[in-house]
């Protein structure tokens, strides 16, 4: 088969495809675990990429590994319960973590969902699995899943067509291990491994394609119903938090000597605001 249509079948250049070989060996027969992280602006092809990797390393590579197609178990968005999910998935298996940024950023390093991530991903070896995560940035991962877990990075960037007026997609630079720890321990900048093309996944693998976009719009949904949540419970802690306050302010003797109800403090911060109006009208800008 010539190199073009090995590109057009797999979607994947002769460099990458190589390289995947090397993997699928070491994690299939010799007992390796690799974290692999596709880094990228939004809308630059890193999901495509992940389901090519996906795609060649369990369906074509020399020493194949476990994807499930089907249900797509093996990829996640949000997942709270990452580690029992993780603990489920056959030995020698591809996982994929779209969007990973959601619970591995490093500016969140302290929250209990992140936590809990982290420690998943310090046991996921034992499995002996080939784990992606798609993010935007890598350096937003944590310091040691960077330093410590990362074995290749892909950075997958888009050029200009100034032509048509959009941005082509389908281009990625190889990073090694020794070069990441390079560039997040030393921060050096350092030239990668190598460069190459990949194709849209949606052109090659469709009907898988078709259940990617399913599942992400339900994850779409799901994140946008836990942000309403998050909001009105946000927005009744504020209201009575503010209660709480306005309560503790008002709760004073009146002129009479009397302490005010709570149903009279309303009343009272009207006339007490009223009061302050008169007196800003009534002395202007005048400085005692």
């Amino acid at each position: 088969m010539s190199e073009n249509s090995a590109f057009e079948k797999f979607g994947l250049d002769a460099f990458a495809r190589a390289n995947l070989e090397v993997v699928a060996s070491l994690v299939k027969n010799n007992n390796w675990d690799w974290l692999h992280v596709n880094s990228g602006m939004e809308r630059s092809g890193k999901s495509s990429l992940a389901l090519l990797q996906a795609n060649y390393l369990s369906r074509h590579a020399k020493n194949p590994l476990f994807f499930d197609w089907e249900n797509f178990s093996t990829l996640f968005f949000y997942e709270p319960r990452l580690s029992e999910k993780l603990l489920k998935i056959p030995d020698k298996s591809v996982v994929i973590i779209d969007e990973g940024g959601e619970v591995l950023f490093s500016r969140l390093s302290m929250h209990r969902g992140v936590i809990r991530a982290i420690q998943a991903l310090m046991t996921y070896g034992a499995k002996n699995i080939f784990l992606i995560i798609n993010i935007p940035n890598w350096r937003w991962l944590d310091k040691y899943l960077r330093e410590a877990r990362i074995r290749s990075l892909c950075e997958v960037w888009t050029i200009p067509d100034f032509s048509r007026g959009v941005r082509e997609r389908g281009f990625y630079s190889m990073f090694s291990r020794r070069r990441v720890l390079e560039m997040s321990v030393f921060e050096r900048k350092v030239e990668p491994n190598f460069s190459g093309r990949f194709l849209d996944a949606s052109q090659i693998l469709l009907d898988e394609w078709a259940l990617y976009q399913k599942k992400k719009f339900e994850y779409l949904d799901a994140k946008k119903t836990r942000e309403e949540k998050r909001e009105e419970a946000r927005e009744e802690k504020r209201e009575g938090r503010d209660g709480k306050r306005l309560e503790v302010k008002l709760s004073f003797l009146n002129r009479d000597g009397k302490r005010l109800e709570v149903k009279e403090l309303e009343e009272e911060k009207l006339r007490r605001a009223k009061l302050r109006r008169d007196e800003e009208i009534l002395f202007g800008n005048i400085k005692f």
